[in-house]
């Protein structure tokens, strides 16, 4: 203020209403502000009730609250967002408090004429903070306004300069302008988003660049004495006042044109020592939202998460409702909203359902200053859902410890992802190759004890969870042989080896050792002989030493299987003849029957050798054989019996069989033999003497 002026008190509307963005709050003195509309109608008449004289400079916090400045009362009041008196704000003001701005973190600055001159800077809630004594020149710190740069103040004392301030480091800085103002007097300033300033320079606003210089004029017909200024919401327009006959004009700020204009005194007041807009833009508060991420993909039918960072001068801005939209793509008209946390923040989530394609997805918010911000707009793009692979698994069979030539398991995937196939749960042995072109195969040597095995397969596309299918694989027993000699020849002087071999049909035989194979059979009079056993070796061999008296016996080999191979048993008996110890039969004569007379001569001896001997028949039918070989030979002490073969008429292979009784006397005399001869097969008799005959001549004797 620069002159007191006589006040006129105003009655004001019966209650409070909330605040409209853009209505334009005229300080009219007497502790009144008025509220009118951009084109001048009376709203509301805001009451200090402090009814100072002078009430100056005014302005909103991030809230919308409403602060004016008591001027001569030493005093700041403020009022909620629907115009209801709150009260006093601050304290420890010298003189005169003229102009009151906020920062972003919500502190208030509010700048003194008199007195000590000092800025003072106090919190939300109206605690002093601090106190900031810049360099004065023609009065004081008397209409200030906050940098974005949160730290500089600007700021003139009435005189011809605008001067700056650092609060961040209690500073002095170099002054704004570089040239005086034309004007004497330089009232309220605002800073402009280009780095420029508006000033009150009483007979005019003049616009400073960003290098402090004048660059263009403001005037007003009537108007010569400018006092209050402010930013319209638009961005494009200020709004000024002249103290003295109360007009209020409205201007572009680009073109200078004067875009109206009414008297802030029609209804009574004053003077017009300060105004401010609702809405109003301040350097140190420029509100911004953000919207990321700027672009996304994914399959359809999954989620998608955009988040909005709201800000003041790129401090975040919390508290704040932020409208999400989908306005273009598969998923147009999905929308949410939010608050934003300390952080600024507030997150939309939402699921891409509306099929393939890119939505187009926006932000917006209604800053403290009553403006709607719309962030710039971001995209998501949704691809078809990929599809799992279809996987096609195989049961099998494998035998123990033979080779499987391998099955094939198979899978399909319609977005042609690169398959991985695997499988676990196999039988010992076996194993699973992938072989990367949606295809593997098992193989291997099953040596897992025979059994089923639930084995589960897998294919991979890298994309949706593995498809997995279980199958079984059963490891069956293996099946055996056992191989016996078709002879053996023992003598009853010691004991008898019998022996077996366990082996497989196939030529990859697997584990054949300590497996318990059991030998038994008959006698030559259908007794029963054994059991004996015995423990198979590394190779399948298994042997077992036998107690057997002199006499001819059939005897087979059992393997009762286990849990790996089947049970098997020898295809033909062995035939053991076990001869008496020491035995031996001699003879030689001849006999007569119905074929005539056949002549004979024979030895065959039991020894630890074995069994040897021969034996020369002749018959009148020129029937000629010769044998050498003894293949059994049984008896008593009078008896003897024995077989084998020779050559019948000079062809080998014939067999014969003999058994003779020895008397004890002279062979005529009660001696008996019985021959027969046969082809080699068995099939067809050569030669028999028609059962025992006794002897013409000659004699034999049991040794």
């Amino acid at each position: 203020m620069s002159a007191a002026v006589s006040m006129v008190a105003v009655a004001s509307p019966a209650g409070a209403a909330p605040y409209t963005k853009g209505d334009v709050f005229v300080s009219v003195g007497n502790g009144l502000v008025k509220e009118f509309t951009p084109s001048g109608t009376l709203v509301q008449t805001l009451d200090t009730t402090t009814g100072v004289p002078e009430t100056t400079g005014s302005g909103f916090d991030a809230a919308g609250n409403f602060y004016v400045t008591d001027f001569s009362g030493n005093a700041v009041t403020k009022f909620d967002t629907n115009g209801t008196l709150v009260g006093s704000f601050g304290s420890d003001y010298n003189a005169d408090p003229e102009s009151i701005v906020f920062d972003a973190a919500g502190n208030a600055y509010v700048g003194q004429a008199d007195g000590t001159h000092a800025i003072l800077k106090f919190n939300a809630s109206g605690a002093l903070l601090a106190s900031f004594t810049p360099t004065i020149t023609d009065r004081g710190t008397d209409w200030i306004d906050l940098a974005a740069d949160q730290c500089t103040i600007y700021y003139d004392s009435e005189g011809q300069n605008v001067h700056r301030f650092n609060v961040c480091t209690n500073t002095q800085l170099p002054d704004f302008t570089t040239t005086p103002l034309p004007a004497s007097y330089a009232f309220a300033l605002r800073i402009l988003p280009d780095g420029g300033v508006l000033v009150a320079n009483a007979n005019a606003v003049r616009r400073l660049d960003s290098s402090g210089a004048v660059v263009q004029t403001y005037t007003a017909p009537n108007d010569s004495f400018l006092f209050g200024l402010n930013l319209d919401p638009d961005g494009t327009t200020f709004w000024t006042a002249d103290i003295g006959n109360g007009d209020v004009a409205h201007f572009n700020i680009a073109t200078g044109a004067l875009l109206g204009h009414f008297n802030g005194l029609s209804d009574g007041g004053s003077d017009v020592a300060g105004l401010s807009v609702r809405g109003e833009l301040t350097a140190a508060h420029q509100y911004a939202i953000a919207l990321t991420p700027a672009t996304g993909s994914a399959p359809v039918g999954t989620t998608h998460t955009v988040t909005a960072t709201t800000t003041d001068g790129g401090v975040p801005l919390a508290g704040q409702t932020v409208h999400f939209t989908i306005s273009a793509g598969p998923n147009t008209g999905q929308t949410g909203s939010g608050t934003t946390d300390e952080s600024g923040q507030s997150s939309f989530t939402y699921t891409g359902s509306g099929g393939a394609g890119t939505d187009t997805i926006g932000a917006s918010f209604t800053d403290p200053a009553s403006a709607t911000l719309q962030a710039p707009s971001v995209t998501q793009t949704w691809t078809a859902a990929n599809q799992p692979p279809v996987l096609t698994p195989a049961n099998g069979s494998v035998q123990y410890s033979d080779p499987i030539t391998s099955f094939t398991v198979s899978a399909s995937d319609s977005d042609h992802d690169p398959l991985t196939l695997s499988a676990a749960g196999l039988p010992a042995g076996l194993t699973f190759s992938d072989h990367h072109d949606g295809t593997g195969t098992v193989s291997g040597t099953a040596t897992a004890t025979p059994g089923p095995y639930t084995v589960t397969y897998s294919a991979s596309d890298g994309v949706n969870p593995p498809v997995t299918a279980s199958r079984t694989i059963t490891v069956t027993k293996e099946d055996c042989t056992l191989t016996s000699p078709a002879t053996v020849l023992s003598n009853a002087t010691g004991l008898t080896s019998l022996t077996t071999t366990l082996g497989e049909p196939d030529a990859t035989p697997g584990d054949r050792s300590k497996k318990t194979v059991t030998f038994a059979g008959f006698d030559s009079s259908l007794a029963p002989v054994g059991p004996f056993t015995a423990t198979t070796d590394a190779n399948g061999n298994a042997s077992v030493s036998a107690a057997l008296g002199a006499g001819v016996y059939a005897i087979d080999a059992s393997f009762a299987g286990d849990a790996y191979y089947s049970p098997c048993t020898t295809t033909s008996s062995t035939i053991v003849t076990v001869s008496p110890a020491q035995f031996k039969v001699t003879g030689g004569g001849w006999l007569s029957n119905s074929v005539g007379r056949t002549s004979f001569g024979f030895n065959a001896i039991s020894d630890v050798t074995g069994l040897h001997g021969q034996i020369q028949i002749r018959t009148n039918a020129k029937g000629n054989f010769h044998g050498n070989v003894v293949l059994t030979l049984a008896g008593t002490t009078t008896t003897a019996q024995w077989t084998g073969t020779g050559t019948w008429n000079g062809i080998r292979g014939y067999r014969y069989s003999v058994s003779v009784v020895d008397a004890g006397t002279s062979g005529k005399n009660g001696d008996t033999i019985t021959i027969t001869i046969t082809n080699p097969t068995g099939t067809s008799t050569v030669f028999s003497t028609g059962g025992a005959q006794g002897l013409k001549g000659g004699n034999i004797v049991v040794h």
